[in-house]
């Protein structure tokens, strides 16, 4: 018996599944429009950025935003020549181009500045608003020091320092400990205030490890 063969083409899957991804024409309209508004959005962007970097380097370079004036508050101890000097700022430089971070960093250099704020104020100014240490006593530690109402030894005296001021000595050990300091000048603080003691009386604070504080008149 003879069998009739014949041969049937089978479908390629690859073929079928492009058929299937192929777009209709309404999505792939949908595909280039979101695609060409994505490309010009980011020529946008790109647009802006230049423009902004252009115009900041107007600004900078423009004498319009030069520094004409330096203002400083709460100078006693401190003066603003010396300030001007840690400063290192000159005039005419623009306004924008000062590192306020790095020029309040310079000013706490010296000794008698406790905190410092620096602002802007446009278009010409620069105002330096300094809070200084105050001192309440003196501390004799192998050389002379200012110490203020925290117990901070900020200063050596020099020539020109007010010390008119009790002098803390006694102190013996390697680093001066600022919270034994502290405890002496509030003592002292409140020695004055209750009369007992005006604090204007007291010569010497003395500090034994053994008697305690002995004070001189």
């Amino acid at each position: 018996m003879v069998k009739d063969y014949y041969s049937r083409k089978i479908p390629n899957q690859r073929l079928l599944l492009r058929k299937k991804r192929l777009l209709k024409p309404k999505e792939l309209r949908k595909l280039i429009f979101s695609s060409l508004h994505f490309i010009l959005f980011l020529s946008l962007i790109l647009i802006i950025s230049i423009l902004l970097n252009h115009l900041l380097k107007v600004i900078v370079q423009s004498s319009y935003f030069s520094l004409k004036d330096i203002r400083f508050e709460g100078c006693k101890n401190v003066t603003p020549l010396g300030l001007m000097k840690l400063a290192q700022i000159k005039k005419r430089t623009n306004l924008l181009t000062i590192n306020l971070r790095k020029l309040a960093q310079r000013l706490n250099s010296n000794p008698w500045i406790k905190e410092v704020k620096v602002n802007r104020i446009f278009p010409h100014t620069l105002k330096i608003k300094v809070k200084e240490r105050i001192p309440v006593a003196l501390v004799n530690h192998k050389k002379l020091f200012l110490v203020d109402k925290e117990g901070v030894l900020f200063k050596e005296v020099e020539p020109g320092d007010d010390i008119d001021m009790p002098v803390i000595t006694g102190l013996s050990f390697s680093q001066p400990n600022s919270k034994l300091i502290k405890k002496v000048l509030v003592l002292l603080e409140t020695a004055d205030k209750t009369g007992v003691l005006p604090k204007d009386r007291i010569s010497e604070i003395h500090i034994d490890n053994n008697y305690g504080l002995t004070l001189y008149t």
